[in-house]
């Protein structure tokens, strides 16, 4: 919760390192399987091939896709599919996590995206959260530089994007710059 009050107020800092997505992917299906084993949801991942590494806070972008993954376990039933696609297109970096939960509105959207609201915006879906959870996500990727996108469509599902662009990715695992500093 302290973690989450600092992001809130912009306390944080972005500690860059070249990291593996496929590998923090992977570590964030880790941290929520316990939950998805106990509704029996199955996580499909779709990777590209030869994906670039990202230049990023690895702990940070790993908070981001557990907490995405977390949610799509939580505000759906049992028994669904969560997908996981990561795509590379020579200008940038996609990472999609779609569901079949109870989705949203654009109107809850909105609110689930606003910093300054923390209790009104999530009360008919807080299922025990403090409800920052997609205000943190947000904050967390504009600090990357990242764009985040939410489709979701009440009762069908949600499908979160992030797409980070073409200077957070290289093939060089060995950059000076970054050399000290790879997770």
């Amino acid at each position: 919760l302290l973690d989450e009050n600092q992001i809130l107020e912009g306390n944080f800092k972005i500690v860059n390192s070249i990291a593996s997505i496929e590998k923090i992917v992977e570590e964030a299906i880790d941290q929520n399987k316990g939950r998805y084993f106990d509704v029996k949801t199955k996580i499909e991942t779709k990777f590209d091939p030869n994906l670039p590494y990202l230049i990023c806070d690895r702990l940070r972008v790993l908070q981001v896709i557990s907490n995405l993954i977390s949610n799509s376990i939580k505000y759906s039933q049992q028994n669904i599919d969560i997908i996981i696609s990561v795509k590379y297109n020579k200008d940038n970096l996609l990472i999609s996590i779609s569901d079949q939960g109870i989705g949203m509105n654009n109107e809850d959207i909105e609110l689930a995206l606003n910093p300054y609201d923390h209790h009104e915006s999530n009360k008919k879906y807080s299922f025990g959260s403090y409800g920052l959870g997609l205000k943190i996500v947000k904050m967390l990727l504009e600090a990357h530089e990242a764009k985040f996108i939410i489709n979701s469509i009440k009762g069908k599902g949600t499908q979160s994007i992030i797409i980070f662009p073409e200077h957070k990715l290289t093939y060089d695992k060995t950059s000076k710059d970054y050399k000290n500093n790879m997770q």
